[in-house]
């Protein structure tokens, strides 16, 4: 979130991860996302538990999640 964002928004701020992201991520990953934006991993600092735990399982899993897979029929299987 940008520091402008930051300075506006009251309160405790909490990055959104869902409790499911590592059945997501091993289900609907794909390596190849993974490979193409790795470049990028070393430029993410970030304090934030929430951010630090999905790098976690991105590591572990190797692969990136497109954020269309949130409405798709398939993801409301994990949120019951």
């Amino acid at each position: 979130m940008s520091s402008t964002k930051k300075k506006h928004i009251k309160g405790p701020k909490k990055f959104f991860v869902p409790k499911f992201i590592d059945k997501l991520m091993h289900r609907f990953g794909d390596a190849e996302l993974y490979d193409k934006q790795l470049s990028y991993r070393n430029s993410i600092i970030s304090d934030e538990p929430g951010i630090q735990e999905l790098m976690k399982i991105i590591d572990k899993e190797h692969k990136g999640l497109e954020q269309e897979i949130f409405n798709s029929k398939e993801y409301k299987k994990y949120t019951d």
